[in-house]
């Protein structure tokens, strides 16, 4: 005999509860923000005095979304309420009118807290693994030109998996995930106008998981739930205006640089001591050397770098003092003993200004190893990127830094 089918559950709303209202499902999530920020906060104190400070500052991301995992996973994946979802009295539904099961909590939780954290990471991993994977096949590139120079050859090009690499590693930059996250977070406010306006599925996840709230407390008869539809079209024109301001932005910093390459012209040679070097090719080629200054009016079109080499035993002239011919000789070595006394004073305040004051050395900007700080101080940057991986402060002004924003310079 033939099992008649299971009747589809069809919610009479006489007998059902009502949707749960905007100003609750905002409170909610509040609270549940509150309550969770309190949780992060308690598994960081227990990762420091377990991990250490260096590991809680590599991992802290992975730490607040483990803590985050387990406040859905205890509260929402086992069939309860949110302290937040409790305080105003709101059930998590499925589309069917009915309270949800586990697997679409489960799901939600994926969407909400899982998935936005591996895909973080996996681009993370792939940006890096790319630009490691462009530095040696450049390098491999650039010995196979220098062999083909040295054998009078002509210079390989590039191959296909050289110029795919390359693309894939322009396309996905390290600094791209935070461009990335502004894209996001612009979506997560667009969504937030469409739901001040609908009133349906607060959070993209929701939406996506297909999960919405309704309210225990029964409806009094003839009163309609406040809405938010005004603030969500606020909340839209300010997204529009902003998007315009970004697009007028862009326009105007593309037709500038398209300017300046169109005024700026190339050229391929430059001047230095009175010798000629094309700079067409790497490194430079000399051309011509010893011309004198008469045949600069005949010279290729290029820059013109004169070089001044002082002699640091060199006294100071009566010229340069200032003096007039006059002057007695006691005068003139008082005056070059002031000038060496002044040479000697800037010359240690360059050197304080170019020591680093947690290591106490000289800093050498111009091979890369300075950095400098969000606030504004400058440091070695081995120094700086360990004190800032043990305690992510500024040395000297305690202000707030990360390793994002520590900025390497190389001419100060």
């Amino acid at each position: 005999m033939a099992s008649s089918p299971t009747p589809r559950y069809v919610p009479r709303p006489e007998l059902s509860f009502p949707p749960a209202a905007q100003p609750h499902l905002v409170r909610a999530v509040q609270k549940d923000a509150h309550y969770l920020a309190q949780l992060q906060a308690a598994a960081h104190d227990v990762a420091r005095s377990v991990l250490g400070v260096r590991a809680l500052h590599r991992h802290a991301a992975l730490v607040a979304a483990v803590a985050q995992c387990a406040y859905f996973l205890t509260a929402t994946a086992g069939g309860a309420q949110t302290l937040g979802e409790e305080y105003v009295n709101a059930v998590m539904v499925g589309p069917s009118g009915r309270v949800v099961h586990r697997r679409r909590r489960v799901l939600f939780i994926f969407l909400h807290i899982v998935l936005p954290m591996l895909s973080a990471q996996l681009y993370r991993s792939v940006s890096h693994a790319l630009q490691r994977a462009q530095a040696a096949r450049a390098q491999t590139h650039q010995r196979a030109v220098l062999r083909a120079n040295a054998v009078r050859a002509a210079p390989p090009r590039k191959s296909r998996g050289d110029r795919i690499v390359d693309w894939w590693a322009s396309a996905l930059p390290v600094e791209g995930l935070e461009r990335i996250k502004s894209w996001l977070r612009w979506g997560a406010s667009a969504h937030l106008a469409v739901f001040y306006m609908s009133g349906k599925y607060y959070s993209v996840a929701q939406r996506a998981a297909r999960v919405r709230y309704i309210s225990t407390i029964p409806a009094r008869p003839g009163q309609s739930p406040p809405s938010y539809e005004v603030l969500g079209f606020l909340l839209a024109f300010q997204l529009v205006v902003k998007s315009m301001l970004g697009l007028i932005r862009v326009h105007r910093s593309a037709t500038s640089e398209s300017a300046s390459e169109k005024r700026a012209q190339p050229k391929e040679t430059v001047r230095i001591d009175d010798s000629i070097w094309s700079h067409a090719s790497t490194p430079a080629v000399r051309l011509e050397s010893g011309m004198g200054d008469d045949v600069a009016a005949d010279e290729p079109g290029g820059a013109h770098v004169p070089l001044v080499y002082p002699d640091p035993d060199a006294l100071p002239s009566r010229e340069a003092l200032q003096l007039p011919a006059s002057a007695s000789r006691a005068t003139l070595e008082a005056a070059r003993a002031v000038a060496r006394g002044k040479a000697a004073q800037l010359e240690n305040a360059g050197e304080s200004i170019r020591r680093c004051t947690l290591c106490m050395e000289t800093r050498r900007p111009e091979r890369g190893a300075s950095a400098v700080t969000q606030c504004g101080h400058v440091f070695d940057w081995g120094c700086i990127t360990n004190w800032v991986k043990e305690k992510p402060e500024c040395p000297l002004c305690r202000s707030r830094i990360t390793p994002a924003t520590i900025l390497p310079i190389y001419n100060f």
